[in-house]
């Protein structure tokens, strides 16, 4: 709850705070569950389209609009 990861070629980097407003996503990610409904008390904070969200202790990136995803990347 105090920072977040990011990847970099073979390794990682942690950073503390929130995850920046304009951050790329993977798309592993994404909340994918189509039962899902969004509750204020599971948002952490607000990033571009979207929120970083803490549902049964996993973080995940829920989009307000899956059609404008421009900040999330695929594996590959």
């Amino acid at each position: 709850d105090q920072g977040y990861v990011t990847s970099h070629g073979d390794h990682y980097h942690y950073y503390n705070g929130k995850v920046p407003y304009d951050a790329l996503f993977s798309e592993e990610l994404l909340m994918k569950d189509p039962n899902y409904q969004l509750k204020d008390a599971d948002i952490v904070n607000e990033v571009k389209g979207g929120y970083i969200i803490k549902v049964d202790g996993k973080y995940y990136v829920y989009l307000k609009d899956a059609a404008h995803a421009d900040n999330v990347r695929t594996k590959d």
